[in-house]
């Protein structure tokens, strides 16, 4: 979606919803936005969030948020003079994550030593129920090598499987720069609700999340936690 990040949601632009959170966190030491866009940028600081740079062309639109990472981390230790332990990445596209669930997720890496916890919501979309489509045809075969009858289309009897929705990395500094990767060899999964798990994509997104708005303002800390190896 175009301009996706300026789009209003509940009277804000969407980019102020995880500005507001990072605010609020009391786990976050310091905290920036990495845009190349000059309207973000401003935007960004209207609502009180550092933009110390504008970040370069070749990590513009569509690019690894590894790479996105490496540069700020990059950018944060030469000019701060200090070394980054973790970094927390909140996308824009998940506003309804809260500073509880921020604080939660720095508090299970500093406790645990994993190399990553990690956002999830738990699958609804299974994948036993998914087909993908012969090229050039409308023919349909199952996606994984199952039967769909009996048990297989009761979704109690199904895996408990993880879908990560976005809202809240936190990852350490090694495995970003020297390893190249947000997921780390051990992760831990902090399991989110879905109503705080809506990622905006499409317009109809938007709708949704709208709808949801009232309930979110009044939403009580909810986390269920399992591990999970990556």
């Amino acid at each position: 979606m175009p301009r996706k990040n300026v789009k209003l949601l509940g009277g804000m632009p969407l980019v102020a919803w995880s500005i507001e959170e990072a605010k609020k966190a009391r786990s976050l030491n310091s905290f920036l936005v990495s845009t190349d866009d000059e309207e973000i940028a401003e935007i960004s600081r209207s609502y009180g969030a550092p933009v110390p740079f504008m970040r370069p062309a070749e990590l513009g639109k569509d690019v690894d948020s590894t790479l996105v990472l490496q540069h700020a981390i990059d950018w944060f230790e030469t000019n701060k003079k200090q070394r980054v332990g973790h970094i927390v990445m909140l996308q824009c596209s998940s506003p309804f994550r809260q500073a509880h669930d921020i604080d939660e997720c720095v508090r299970i890496a500093q406790t645990t030593g994993v190399d990553s916890v990690i956002s999830f919501r738990r699958v609804t979309e299974h994948p036993e129920w998914m087909f993908e489509m012969k090229p050039y045809s409308h023919e349909v075969v199952p996606f994984m090598d199952v039967d769909l009858e009996g048990d297989t289309l009761v979704s109690q009897n199904l895996p408990f499987r993880l879908y990560p929705n976005g809202a809240v990395y936190v990852v350490k500094r090694d495995v970003v720069m020297n390893e190249g990767r947000i997921f780390g060899n051990k992760t831990y999964a902090y399991i989110m609700p879905h109503e705080r798990s809506i990622d905006l994509e499409e317009e109809t997104d938007f709708i949704i999340a709208s709808a949801f708005i009232p309930q979110i303002k009044k939403d009580e800390p909810y986390v269920q936690l399992s591990w999970v190896i990556a």
